[in-house]
């Protein structure tokens, strides 16, 4: 025998709630399952029609199943809709990634030499000096840890420490000369 009903209490993020029997006022637990698929998310208040089942899984209590829904409109004029875990990566979130990503590289000459042109942007890298590139393997020193001018046995090793190894307190003011307290060199 179907029973008539109306949601009373809902929790969308459980998928579950209950329903106020109209036969005897008593709530009845409804599971989002025991909807028809393909429908709108249930709303509290809406008329429901349900038969009843003992839920052995909640210690023999009431459960609705075979729920109709007596309130709605027709399935033809409103669009159907299930609660879906959202994602933030779809497609459209990464085809316009991919477009911004494609225009900046595109566009990005252009807009740096309009700024130039302009004179709102200076080049950084004409003001910077050139320093002869020494390659590692022509050295007879090694990055071995040490950091600190009183490690070094010579200027030309401390020399190559700050501009092959990291980590080096050598050269206090940047200039490129390090130990320049140190009286031994």
């Amino acid at each position: 025998m179907k029973l008539h009903g109306r949601l009373s209490k809902w929790n969308d993020q459980r998928g579950y709630g209950f329903i106020t029997d109209d036969s005897n006022g008593e709530e009845v637990f409804v599971h989002i399952s025991a909807f028809p698929h393909n429908t709108n998310r249930p709303e509290v208040g809406e008329v429901l029609s349900f038969d009843i089942d003992i839920d052995i899984e909640r210690n023999g209590k009431r459960k609705a199943v075979n729920l109709k829904r007596l309130s709605r409109l027709s399935s033809n004029s409103v669009k159907p809709h299930r609660l879906k875990k959202k994602s933030s990566l779809n497609v459209s979130n990464v085809l316009g990634m991919c477009t911004l990503m494609i225009l900046g590289f595109v566009l990005y000459p252009t807009i740096v030499q309009f700024f130039k042109d302009e004179g709102l942007i200076d080049s950084p890298l004409k003001d910077i000096p050139l320093m002869p590139l020494t390659t590692v393997e022509n050295t007879q020193f090694t990055c071995d840890g040490r950091q600190h001018c009183s490690q070094m046995n010579s200027r030309a090793e401390a020399v190559f420490f700050i501009r092959n190894c990291p980590n080096t307190k050598m050269d206090g003011d940047n200039d490129g000369q390090p130990c320049e307290n140190d009286s031994r060199f």
